[in-house]
């Protein structure tokens, strides 16, 4: 089930042009910046810091801080998509989670950019950058089941909503100050 949304996710992403170079339309999946996709993932976990329970800008019947687990959460969706992660081989159990907010983000992120990243970034450890991720994913399930909210929830809720957004749309996105990545 998970690795059946992961590809509607990543297929709805491409269809958009999330995948393809904005000026020329050829697709980018093999090209595409994988330390730059996790430094993304990880703006998400920032911004659920910084926003908190306040109401969500685009979602304001949700707190800013689920919303942005769920950014994550359709981020790490899309990722695992182009590079064929198995999210259902992912476990929690790399972190624990103590109500601290701001902990417990820093070590969603440290998996992120610390495990991920070294899993990219060194030939050869492919299999480490798709364990991390998959064990992100997994992770934000156990971060929303501590701070008890409905992430299934607040994924569908926010990929409604980026389905209907003018600044994803190809056109809004090649105009001046639009959004390139």
């Amino acid at each position: 089930m998970t690795n059946e949304l992961r590809d509607r996710v990543h297929a709805a992403n491409v269809g958009a042009g999330w995948w393809s170079d904005l000026s020329t339309g050829e697709s980018i999946l093999t090209t595409r910046n994988r330390p730059e996709l996790l430094c993304l993932i990880t703006s998400e976990l920032c911004e659920a810091a910084v926003d908190g329970y306040k109401p969500d800008s685009h979602l304001p019947e949700f707190p800013a801080l689920h919303v942005e687990i769920a950014d994550t959460a359709i981020r790490i969706l899309d990722l695992a998509g182009a590079d064929q992660i198995d999210l259902e081989a992912g476990d929690s159990y790399r972190i624990i989670f103590y109500g601290d907010v701001m902990k417990d983000l820093m070590s969603l992120v440290i998996l992120i950019s610390g495990f991920a990243l070294e899993g990219v970034r060194k030939k050869g450890n492919e299999a480490q950058y798709h364990q991390a991720i998959a064990d992100a994913y997994q992770c934000l399930f156990k971060f929303a089941a501590t701070y008890e909210f409905d992430l299934d929830e607040c994924i569908q809720a926010k990929l409604d909503y980026n389905s209907k957004r003018a600044d994803h749309k190809v056109e809004t996105r090649r105009a001046p100050g639009g959004k390139q990545i």
